[in-house]
């Protein structure tokens, strides 16, 4: 049996990880088991925590020869933390690609753990669930948004270091930090409040902070109940509980707030275009081209390669998907689905758009000599690394700011491309193509407001046709 110590930031020890090798009840194969033990706070001294551990070593290695021999035991007493816990940290192990999964799955855990904490984990029935549940349909948070109200440059200078020593310093990555040194840009609070304490200033000076009570949408209690149900399904496999009912088989999942997705009109698409057309930036007007005149996603942008365009035959595939995910840094993965990689023709306007940029690019990369030798990325930080899609983000919310245009994230371009691609009447299985979705019938589902809008022209339309009407 392996035994690993856990501490807590301050470096004081919290808990163990026990790993216990054995058998897999199902295939008989080898399996690592594992068990987290947490320091009871009434236990202070080193003896005691020794005794307590070599007692839960000894259970431990009891239970895994059990599961090794398919026995399991059904009044096994595990509170629903320290399962949870467990499976939110197997996440990782079971698919090391796994990040935005594990990321969403530990903010939606920060809503169910406190709910679930104090139950047996085999306690938990269908009207546990119902409850919370109800109680989540109807309860609200508190939000709070952060605005940067006085630069922080100031600070920075003083220091004499260098912005990455200093994001380092603080907690955060670069990006962020650029982001908070800007009047008028919105930051976490976690982030106000890490710049503030490592500069030892009040952050009523730098920030303006604003709480609003918000009731949570239909996608994250979408998140909440599906974590919910893949923590019992596990659970189940284990054989720690009869049943899953945190399914729709026994259960009624509540609804949430369904979000108005902001795209622009017709026309405010074509002044956005005819500002694209005049912006001086080359790496701005290629990524605010690419996305609405392809509807590319954000990290399918930020993976574009040049390898993935064909300019003679006017096509840009989609190969990667870069993302960002907070404590993991940049990853790049395979697109999100199967039909996400893709391949699509461009129109010749973004193929010039893109000729001319490749020109810029090339000068760039001899600028940047050997940082850029072995990159083929459209998009870069200046050190050869591929770009934070998050960065991309702030180059469209500051166009939108220049130019006057209501602020359309990234990924409602995406709708916005899409809207005035159906509208134009290119065919829906064309246009579901070209977004890279699974199905025609996806691509119906989330658009049909578009469709449903197009319905009183075509009656129009075909009005004029039978009657004669010009």
């Amino acid at each position: 049996m392996y035994v690993e110590e856990r501490k807590d930031k301050k470096g004081n020890l919290i808990s163990y990880r026990l790993i216990c090798s054995g058998k897999d009840m199902y295939s008989g194969k080898h399996k690592n088991y594992t068990k987290t033990w947490k320091i009871p706070t009434t236990l202070t001294g080193k003896k005691d925590i020794e005794r307590a551990l070599n007692k839960v070593k000894v259970e431990f290695q009891e239970e895994v020869e059990r599961l090794s021999l398919g026995i399991q035991t059904q009044d096994k007493k595990v509170l629903f933390s320290d399962f949870a816990n467990e499976w939110l940290e197997n996440i990782l192990k079971r698919n090391p690609d796994a990040y935005t999964y594990y990321k969403s799955s530990k903010q939606y855990l920060k809503i169910i753990t406190p709910y679930f904490a104090k139950y047996l984990i085999n306690n938990i029935g269908p009207d546990l669930i119902q409850k919370f549940n109800d109680e989540l349909a109807s309860k609200t948070y508190k939000k709070q948004i952060v605005i940067v109200k006085n630069s922080i440059n100031e600070l920075i200078e003083e220091t004499n270091q260098h912005k990455c020593e200093i994001a380092e310093n603080i907690g955060i990555n670069r990006l962020t930090l650029r982001i908070a040194s800007q009047i008028g840009n919105q930051v976490g609070m976690t982030t106000a409040k890490a710049i503030c304490k490592y500069f030892n200033v009040p952050i009523s000076k730098y920030f303006d902070i604003t709480t609003t009570d918000c009731r949570y949408s239909k996608a994250t209690i979408s998140g909440i109940s599906t974590t919910l149900v893949m923590i019992l399904a596990e659970a189940k496999r284990l054989r720690l509980v009869e049943q899953n009912y945190a399914t729709k088989e026994y259960i009624k999942r509540p609804k949430g707030t369904k979000k108005q997705k902001e795209v622009f009109s017709q026309d405010e698409a074509r002044e956005f275009v005819k500002c694209i057309l005049n912006e001086e930036d080359p790496r701005k007007k290629a990524v605010l081209s690419i996305f609405i005149f392809t509807g590319l996603r954000k990290g399918e942008v930020a993976g574009l390669k040049f390898e993935d365009i064909d300019f003679d035959k006017k096509t840009l595939s989609v190969n990667r998907n870069n993302i960002y995910v907070s404590g993991f840094g940049v990853k790049i993965k395979s697109p999100k689905t199967k039909a996400s990689k893709r391949t699509i023709s461009m129109p010749q306007t973004l193929v010039d758009i893109l000729n001319e940029y490749k020109i810029w690019w090339s000068e760039e990369k001899v600028l940047h000599g050997d940082l850029w030798l072995n990159s083929d990325y459209l998009f870069m930080q200046d050190n050869g690394q591929p770009i934070n899609p998050c960065t991309i983000g702030q180059w469209v919310t500051k166009f939108e700011l220049k130019h006057g245009f209501k602020h359309v994230p990234c990924h409602s371009l995406r709708h916005t491309a899409t809207s005035l691609m159906i509208g134009s009447g290119i065919p829906l299985k064309v246009v579901s193509t070209i977004l890279g979705h699974t199905s025609e019938a996806f691509t119906l589902q989330v658009y049909t407001h578009v469709l449903q809008g197009q319905q009183e022209q075509a009656s129009i339309t075909y009005n004029n046709f039978l009657c004669g009407n010009n």
